[in-house]
């Protein structure tokens, strides 16, 4: 018999585009928020947040109009596994 395949836990960012809905807008401090709500002891700062998800194809970057409103971030598709999970 195979060994089972040890499943890892998903890193910050891969943990913060989880707890986003498709096509929801919201702010690095939410997205921080419901990750601490979830148990997550590590987060990241909004900075590493905003600097990840700028590079990221599944996540739009909506800007603010005024430099003191905050960044929202989009979703745009879900995650796909490879092993169908």
């Amino acid at each position: 018999m195979k060994p089972k395949p040890k499943t890892k836990k998903p890193n910050m960012f891969e943990a913060s585009k989880k707890v986003m809905g498709v096509m929801e807008e919201l702010t690095a401090r939410q997205i921080i928020v419901r990750l601490k709500d979830t148990g997550r002891k590590e987060v990241p700062t909004p900075r590493q947040l905003a600097q990840i998800f700028r590079n990221d194809t599944q996540i739009e970057v909506i800007k603010s109009p005024s430099k003191k409103d905050e960044t929202m971030f989009r979703k745009i598709q879900e995650i796909v596994n490879p092993d169908g999970s």
